[in-house]
Order: structure tokens, then sequence, then C-alpha cells
């Protein structure tokens, strides 16, 4: 049996390598990516969510949600271009298109969703 899992990160190359090894993980079945905006800029982070699940999901229905949220103090700016560098791997973009879904709601929000939605409360 399969334990579902919600990942919720932080934007940062630990997190996305993360997200990749959930991916791998044969008694793991991912029922959403929630990205924020601490260790990294949000969109590049976003996308890169959503190119990994493309490349190493499986076939996994994955959507990938977006905070509205912001830190009071954000990382430094080196810090956070982090994402932009997963972002733009060559192995992340070969098909040339994106094609795991953007939720609609705010990722707090596809989080609480995606929980009430669950069979295993």
């Amino acid at each position: 049996m399969q334990k579902k899992v919600y990942l919720n990160h932080d934007g940062g190359v630990d997190d996305l390598i993360s997200l990749f090894l959930l991916l791998q993980m044969e008694d793991v079945e991912l029922a959403g990516v929630g990205v924020i905006p601490a260790d990294c800029y949000l969109e590049p982070a976003v996308y890169a969510s959503r190119k990994i699940i493309d490349r190493f999901g499986k076939g996994q229905d994955v959507e990938v949600a977006a905070s509205t949220s912001r830190g009071k103090n954000d990382f430094p700016k080196d810090w956070r271009m982090h994402a932009f560098f997963v972002d733009a791997l060559p192995l992340l973009n070969e098909s040339g298109k994106i094609e795991a879904k953007l939720a609609e709601e705010a990722a707090h929000e596809h989080l609480v969703n995606v929980l009430r939605k669950s069979d295993e409360k």
C-alpha cells in the first residue's frame, strides 16, 4: 500500500532533490506539491518542480501550487538564485513543454483541499 505524501517545500536545491527522491519511492504516492518562496524565487522553483514531476514522475498526476505567502526577511539574492539553476538544467528542458498541472489555488488552500479529499484522514 502506498503512503500519500504532500510535499510543501521552500524551493531550495535540497527540497527539489527531495521531490525527485519522493517520485522514485514505490511506496509513496505524491498527493501534491506546494512551493513557498523562502529560500528561492517562486517562479523558477514552481517551474522546476513541475519539470521534475514531468521528467521523473512516471506519469503521476501531481499538481503544483504556488504560495501567496512571503517571508518577512528574505534569504540573500545569491542563495535564492539556486532555483533558476535547477530550472535551467538541460535534462529538465528536453521536452520543451511543461505538462504537470499548476493548481489554481494558493499553496495553503491547495494543501487543505488535497487533505480534505483524501481517504486517509
